[in-house]
């Protein structure tokens, strides 16, 4: 039932564009949308705005969020709420904000929209929903879905037909229509349909997100075992070495271009957990806070940085990512074998000390270390005299 709801979802969201493809239902459509949008995004940015609107209208509006189901639909069906009872009001504060105000197409078109796309979003709150969300419920709800559809088209639209007509056609493409892959011409068909690999896809973003980016061979492993828990048609020597083949994977990455294979960089656990927004962001606060209390110029303003080169080879092999990422990282293990290490230090002028190496030393006092030595301290500081 949640792969039914997803697929609903889609219909909803991604063939409905369908629709603006025909002039009569795109100009009017988008028209009204900014404006809706431009009245949304000044509630949610500024709180001036909203107090207007609540002030003005009793309430505040719904906002559109792309994380939620329908939520498009019931932000349209609140600002229709309005425009039937408080025109004037919304009016007067959209005029306070500085946002166009709607003309009677507008209102057509969204009471339209509202219409049109509510057998969609209640077929969805019912497949999802827990009271009333069972297999036999399904194609019921598919049928009356269509059924409702048609008997509004029928009735007659000023503008919103080619959406009806996209909702039409795309409950026919994901749910009327078989779910295996489409046949080809000659004698080769594509494995997953093109929901089951946009699905793989956002998979391998997810991943890469969290620094767990898939190599070729656990990819390949994934695809396979897909295919066995879904019982769908695949080539019969994906079955000798229990994987899909590179064959395969070529085409597939051909027919996905924003994925390919990125060298990774070696992150360690407490650098994936410490490099995020809020900690960065703290500590640029923290510099500017000091900087100005101690009035601290470029000349005497130093970062030192340390880093480990190992006499073990530790490359990471390369995995799937998202083509125009910046960094990609991937979790690693402590690293093995001798460690040497190197500090670096320069200063915001742009003067730089020599890199300053330390080897492993014998005999050493595993209480004291090589920072606590007399030695140590003064080589140290002979170093930093190079400023």
């Amino acid at each position: 039932m949640r792969c039914a709801a997803h697929t609903f979802n889609l219909v909803a969201s991604k063939d409905v564009n369908a629709a603006l493809q025909i002039t009569v239902f795109k100009i009017p459509y988008r028209s009204c949308l900014a404006k809706a949008r431009t009245l949304w995004n000044q509630q949610s940015c500024s709180t001036v705005a909203a107090d207007s609107i609540h002030a003005e209208l009793g309430r505040r509006l719904v906002l559109p969020n792309t994380t939620r189901w329908n939520s498009l639909y019931d932000a349209t069906v609140i600002l229709n709420g309005l425009l039937e009872t408080k025109r004037p009001s919304l009016h007067s504060v959209m005029t306070q904000l500085k946002i166009l105000t709607f003309n009677d197409q507008d209102v057509t078109v969204m009471k339209e929209y509202a219409k049109v796309m509510a057998p969609v979003a209640n077929a969805l709150d019912r497949i999802q929903g827990e009271a009333q969300a069972y297999l036999g419920s399904l194609l019921p709800t598919i049928a009356a879905t269509v059924y409702k559809l048609k008997n509004i088209k029928s009735k007659g639209l000023v503008n919103c037909t080619a959406l009806a007509n996209a909702l039409l056609n795309g409950i026919e493409k994901r749910h009327v229509k078989t779910g295996i892959a489409a046949s080809k011409l000659g004698r080769f068909r594509p494995v997953f349909t093109e929901d089951q690999e946009i699905e793989l896809v956002t998979y391998l973003k997810d991943m890469d997100s969290v620094f767990f980016g898939l190599t070729r061979d656990e990819f390949k492993n994934l695809a396979f075992i897909y295919v066995k828990k879904n019982d769908l048609n695949y080539p019969n020597n994906w079955d000798k070495y229990k994987k899909a083949g590179d064959d395969w994977l070529s085409s597939f990455l051909s027919r996905h271009d924003q994925i390919s294979l990125r060298t990774p960089e070696a992150t360690s656990v407490a650098r994936a957990k410490g490099f995020n927004r809020h900690e960065v962001g703290r500590f640029y606060e923290n510099l500017e806070a000091l900087t100005e209390k101690y009035n601290i110029d470029a000349s005497s303003l130093y970062n030192m940085d340390e880093t480990g080169i190992s006499t073990t080879t530790n490359k990471p092999p390369k995995v799937l990512s998202a083509k125009g990422k910046k960094q990609v990282g991937i979790i690693a293990s402590a690293e093995r074998g001798q460690l040497t290490t190197v500090i670096g230090c320069c200063k915001a002028a742009g003067s730089f000390l020599p890199p300053f190496l330390i080897f492993a030393r014998k005999r050493c006092n595993q209480t004291t270390g090589w920072r606590a030595s007399r030695h140590s301290r003064n080589l140290y500081s002979k170093w930093l005299d190079f400023r």
